[in-house]
């Protein structure tokens, strides 16, 4: 049996930093790469780790987590609000 209490640790206090804010949500399944903006994630539950999103049914990012189970969250912080700016 593999121990991921200090990984699960290390995680849990990340995902207890998520400020609201903009984020970049990623998810793949092999060649196929899809993302969006998002305004909208908040921390659930610690035990088990789960996290609440907000996307539209529909969008091709929506059917990708759907299908694989996976995402990716990225926080956009603001050293990086530049980026964002037109």
């Amino acid at each position: 049996m593999v121990d991921f209490s200090q990984e699960v640790s290390e995680t849990a206090l990340a995902v207890g930093k998520i400020p609201s804010g903009l984020f970049i949500v990623t998810a793949s399944q092999g060649d196929l790469k899809e993302g969006y903006l998002g305004s909208w994630i908040q921390q659930a539950s610690f035990a088990p780790l789960l996290l609440n999103l907000a996307i539209r049914p529909g969008r091709p990012c929506y059917d990708l987590i759907r299908s694989t189970g996976r995402v990716g969250i990225n926080i956009v912080g603001h050293k990086n609000g530049g980026m964002m700016q037109l």
